[in-house]
């Protein structure tokens, strides 16, 4: 998402990001499969997101007295089927209406994933609650129409482009990589990695 954002070539390469960490890597015996021999496992805890939020709103205090706030917040978490509103709902993953609206106060702009179940009906929270802008994706960009596996229906607020995207990430020191985005809208997302070209830096 880095640098489909804010990369050289990127939508917005003067933009500065602020990366904030909610996924733990923890280990447990029970995780060990022939597979995952070290017994490691991503782990998405609710009060690590309440944590997320909180240290967001408190930096956003300085950022601002220094003239350079946060104005978007790019979710791509979340989860369930929501054809209307949640802004009631009884949610999990610290997800709730009323934090987006406190960030709303602070002058963020949350923006979420629509989902990649292929609903045509309905999408994921937090992609919808009111207060935050849902985001499909589209496909062919020639001939563009929506993602086959893209969420979409009246809660979408807009669709941008989300195959074939290409992106860079540090493999290792030295080495920039370039990627396809298969799975996602640029809002952010999964990577696949299809294409995969390595380019030593000089």
């Amino acid at each position: 998402m880095t640098g489909i954002a804010a990369g050289k070539n990127g939508m917005a390469p003067g933009a500065n990001i602020v990366a904030v960490q909610i996924q733990s890597e923890l280990f447990d015996p029970a995780y060990i499969t022939e597979t995952n021999p070290d017994g490691y496992s991503t782990t998405l805890r609710d009060h690590d997101i309440f944590s997320a939020y909180d240290w967001l709103l408190e930096i956003q205090k300085d950022l601002k007295a220094e003239g350079k706030p946060v104005s978007i917040l790019n979710l791509s978490l979340g989860g369930g089927k929501f054809a209307d509103y949640c802004d009631a709902s009884d949610t999990a993953l610290g997800m709730s209406f009323d934090v987006f609206r406190k960030l709303n106060e602070a002058g963020i702009l949350p923006v979420a994933a629509a989902g990649n179940e292929k609903y045509d009906d309905g999408v994921n929270l937090p992609a919808c609650f009111s207060n935050v802008i849902a985001v499909g994706a589209l496909t062919n960009m020639n001939d563009p129409y929506i993602a086959d596996y893209s969420n979409h229906g009246r809660l979408v607020d807009i669709l941008a482009p989300g195959s074939e995207i290409r992106s860079a990430y540090l493999v290792e020191e030295n080495s920039l990589v370039l990627i396809t985005c298969e799975d996602e809208s640029v809002d952010g997302g999964y990577l696949n990695r299809r294409l995969i070209l390595a380019e030593p830096s000089s």
